[in-house]
């Protein structure tokens, strides 16, 4: 049982290029069930992430971490058993795609689109 306060699209998380890359997310789970859960992870994004092609820029990197009593604990790319205790917050943010093509050739006008949408800073 989970209390999802948070999904969301993250700004400048792909990568750019003439066309950018696809936007990453974040969720943010509260674990609500009982003592004695256990979390696994699997991103190999992690250590690579999603790559550009032909000048464009990389995306950015899956990251995982757990918010417990005050403390992060950011973890690995394909960790097992990671216990979870009621109250907890998961952090889930996934990567965004990564670029094509040379980031100057880019419209002008979609550019603007990009910034008036939130998708860019």
């Amino acid at each position: 049982p989970f209390f999802i306060p948070r999904y969301e699209l993250l700004p400048d998380s792909g990568g750019k290029g003439r066309w950018r890359g696809g936007l990453g997310s974040v969720v943010e789970l509260v674990y609500e069930g009982a003592p004695g859960a256990r979390l696994n992870t699997a991103g190999d994004g992690i250590v690579n992430p999603p790559f550009g092609l032909l000048g464009g820029g990389p995306g950015w990197p899956h990251r995982y971490s757990i918010l417990s009593n005050g403390d992060e604990r950011v973890l690995h790319s394909k960790e097992t058993g990671v216990p979870v205790k009621p109250g907890d917050v998961i952090l889930c943010y996934a990567a965004g795609g990564g670029g094509y093509g040379d980031p100057t050739q880019r419209d002008k006008e979609t550019q603007r689109q990009d910034l008036r949408n939130g998708y860019c800073t």
